[in-house]
């Protein structure tokens, strides 16, 4: 009644890049322009089925034996592995640098890029027994935009090294995040959803120096300041 082998989860992933860049070369500037699209998609499920299973009760897995299931709790005879989950993720970048020598100790570096993210997961995590307060199934779509500018210097004289820059990143959580305010007290109706509060901005500033104090030695410091933002799987979950 039940083939181990056909009701295993099986995990298929593809991803697509397509980059197209554009370079202006010159003794004392350079330009760079690269416009970049990200497609992805993951399905994990028992036997890469497209379909959901495990909704209903014919379909959840059972233990036992088909006969007398209370022979052996620890024999699955019945249902498919109770795990399914469907991603997909588009990218759009657009980025344009640029690189200046002043002079042979001096260069001076900039650039500025914008994407925006579309998002999509299903996934279903069940188990027996269920439980009404326990919500096993995370599915949204979000859309969202992003960007980042950022400037660095670097500068040497006589074995002194000088490097420092400034990034500025742009990040929104898109208006599909939100938080669920619940029911306040003394109240009958749940508060409003609380949305996100728009795009938010960083800086990173960053700086090393370099010097040497021996024909063969040298003292490098350096610091930076790096902001990481949340993955879109823990802004968009509803559950």
């Amino acid at each position: 009644f039940y083939r181990a082998a056909d009701h295993q989860p099986m995990q298929e992933t593809r991803r697509w890049t397509a980059v197209l860049q554009a370079a202006r070369l010159r003794p004392r500037s350079q330009w760079h322009m690269t416009l970049g699209w990200q497609h992805d998609t993951e399905l994990v499920s028992p036997g890469l089925t497209h379909d959901v299973r495990d909704l209903l009760p014919g379909e959840k897995l059972r233990f036992g034996q088909d006969m007398d299931p209370e022979r052996d709790p620890f024999r699955a005879y019945r249902g498919d592995w109770p795990y399914f989950k469907s991603t997909r993720s588009d990218r759009l970048q657009a980025a344009c640098f640029g690189s200046f020598m002043q002079s042979d100790e001096n260069r001076v570096g900039l650039g500025a890029g914008m994407q925006w993210d579309d998002v999509r997961l299903y996934e279903l995590d069940s188990a027996l027994p269920t439980y009404d307060g326990v919500d096993s199934v995370r599915v949204f779509h979000t859309r969202a935009p992003g960007g980042w500018a950022f400037v660095q210097q670097r500068w040497e004289h006589d074995g002194l090294v000088w490097n420092g820059g400034l990034r500025l990143q742009a990040f929104s959580a898109g208006n599909d995040a939100r938080a669920r305010q619940g029911l306040p007290a003394g109240a009958t109706q749940p508060a409003p959803d609380k949305r996100g509060p728009g795009a938010l901005f960083t800086l990173s500033p960053r700086f090393g120096l370099t010097f040497p104090v021996s024909p063969r030695d040298a003292v490098s410091m350096s610091y930076a300041r790096i902001h990481q933002p949340p993955g879109r799987e823990y802004l968009s979950d509803n559950r």
